[in-house]
């Protein structure tokens, strides 16, 4: 009973009909006619609708509103341009050698979070600089094409290579050097 009584249906047809049920109660109270307060609210929106509907608009009310909705458009536009020109040095820094291999990465900016983040970031054979493969815990790493097998000692993590990478750039940030 408590599912059927929070029902978005239930609610909606059930205040629909206490209000009908109120305004035939407030109308019998009062004396009036059953469904004169309903009569009354429809008369009124008919009331302003032909009312907006009559208004006499000027054309050059029309035109200075189209200019001006043409100009903030523009504004816009332009401002979304210089944004889109000013692409972030960092962008560049997408591979560097750490401890054990070469990694490689690339930079999406979330438009969630508001900031540009580390992608796709994968380590390189040390024989052949092929991207290599791991396992989902990254508990080894295997070249596809030279067969060279990282074991399972000595493993660098992508989340530890990423907040490498970070720090690094935060570290050139701080120094004032440029990548």
């Amino acid at each position: 009973m408590k599912k059927f009584l929070k029902s978005p249906w239930t609610i909606s047809i059930g205040s629909t009909l206490l209000g009908f049920l109120l305004t035939v109660l407030y109308d019998f109270a009062k004396g009036k006619h059953v469904f004169s307060t309903i009569k009354a609210v429809f008369t009124t929106l008919y009331d302003w609708i032909v009312l907006s509907l009559n208004f006499q608009i000027r054309v050059w009310w029309i035109l200075l509103a189209l200019a001006v909705l043409v100009v903030i458009r523009c504004i816009i536009l332009h401002n979304k341009q210089e944004q889109s020109d000013e692409r972030p040095a960092f962008l560049d820094y997408t591979s560097d050698r750490f401890s054990k291999w070469k990694w490689s990465w690339e930079w999406n900016f979330s438009s969630l979070e508001q900031k540009w983040q580390v992608s796709n970031l994968h380590p390189h054979c040390p024989k052949c600089d092929t991207p290599m493969l791991s396992d989902k815990y990254e508990s080894y790493f295997k070249c596809p094409r030279c067969k060279y097998d990282s074991g399972y000692e000595n493993i660098e993590k992508s989340y530890e290579v990423e907040a490498v990478i970070i720090d690094n750039l935060d570290r050139r940030f701080r120094s004032g050097k440029s990548l």
